[in-house]
């Protein structure tokens, strides 16, 4: 983090999604839409910054008709986008004069990333409590380990609790974290949780694991972590247990939340069932899950197909996709109408579905994923198998 007074570009997320000024407003306010975003920047074919589309004034344009000749840059305007350079009470301010949650992030060169209410509330919270984290920050070696940066590392922890937050999470819920890697949530949820609050944490890195465990549990004893001994091809080809084999070490209905970032797009489907039927039998009535995932859909196999990124799944097994047959698990894709019937099968009601920008990357890591939460129904039944 910066040590002088911060800026847009301390804040921002990277994201550089557009609309396209010739759209059409009705179609605009789809991808809008899609992307769950009440503030969309609007640009040339040439990629330049026209201006922004404000959600409302679109739905009021479209109200008053015409709205088969309407396009994105009839409803659009300027003035309500900020610079990556331009002080953070700025963006504040102009975020409560507009009443919007997000803004573009435009310099000479186009639009550069997104700020957002909830971007600079993690960023005040990462501030007021670095100095409690502190003490838990990973040695270097393992932040190279799973390509974190120590400031990532906290930022990221701390938006998880806050979007967790947003779900529903309270200081004294249950919560399971499967694929807890180094701990990046467990961290966050340190400075959240109660200590009627409880943290289970589990991965197949058994490093992360031992870190954690030597260094998390004994300032923190109601959060507590669990080696898997489960198969991977990458990380762990001689372990004992296949993930479709695996049984969660925990009881029936323990956990108020289980969240999985990254856990579902790095498996195969029989340990897919197997682990969501597992999160069903643990979660209690009403409990939650949150998951991310790269979903298939019409419009992520059209841009799937007509990229060039090496990392994107393109061998198809028919429910799921694969990039790389020598090491299947390093990136799973599966059709949204796979998941949805999984979660159908288990009484697990999906109640939000958050759309990433995966498949529109073209770099090598790729974007945000598809993010799923979804609630136990009072009927479910979930025996193990």
């Amino acid at each position: 983090m910066t040590s002088t007074a911060p800026t847009v570009r301390d804040v921002m997320s990277a994201t550089r999604i557009s609309l396209d000024a010739r759209q059409p407003l009705n179609e605009s306010v789809e991808e809008m839409k899609l992307h769950g975003l009440r503030t969309m920047a609007v640009t040339d074919a040439d990629g330049s910054f026209k201006g922004v589309l404000l959600w409302r004034e679109a739905e009021a344009a479209l109200s008053r008709g015409s709205q088969n000749s309407l396009t994105a840059a009839d409803v659009c305007r300027t003035g309500v986008a900020i610079g990556p350079d331009d002080p953070l009470p700025e963006a504040q301010a102009l975020l409560e004069r507009e009443q919007v949650g997000s803004l573009p992030v435009v310099d000479a060169g186009g639009v550069v990333g997104v700020v957002s209410k909830n971007l600079i509330a993690t960023h005040r919270e990462l501030m007021s409590q670095r100095g409690a984290l502190e003490e838990l920050r990973p040695p270097d070696d393992l932040l190279d380990r799973y390509r974190h940066t120590a400031d990532s590392f906290f930022e990221t922890g701390i938006a998880g609790v806050a979007t967790l937050r947003h779900f529903g999470l309270q200081p004294g819920h249950h919560i399971l974290d499967p694929g807890c890697g180094l701990g990046r949530l467990a961290v966050a949820l340190t400075q959240y949780l109660s200590p009627e609050g409880r943290y289970e944490g589990f991965d197949v890195f058994r490093e992360g694991i031992e870190w954690c465990s030597h260094a998390i549990t004994p300032r923190y004893p109601n959060f507590r972590f669990t080696h898997a001994d489960v198969m991977t091809t990458r990380e762990a080809p001689d372990a004992e247990t296949q993930s479709e084999d695996y049984t969660f070490p925990y009881g029936d209905e323990e956990f108020d939340f289980v969240v999985l970032i990254s856990v579902f797009t790095h498996m195969l489907p029989e340990g897919f069932d197997r682990y969501l039927s597992e999160i069903a039998r643990v979660l209690k009535q009403d409990g939650r899950v949150m998951a991310s995932f790269f979903l298939l859909t019409d419009e992520t196999l059209g841009q799937l197909d007509a990229g060039q990124n090496p990392q994107q799944p393109l061998h198809d097994f028919g429910d799921h996709r694969l990039a790389d047959l020598k090491f299947p698990e390093d990136t799973v894709a599966y059709r949204e109408s796979h998941v949805r019937s999984l979660f159908e099968r288990l009484d697990l009601e999906i109640v939000e579905l958050i759309r990433g920008d995966w498949a529109t990357k073209d770099h090598p890591r790729l974007g945000r994923q598809d993010v799923i939460v979804a609630r136990k129904g009072p009927e479910v039944d979930s025996p193990r198998t």
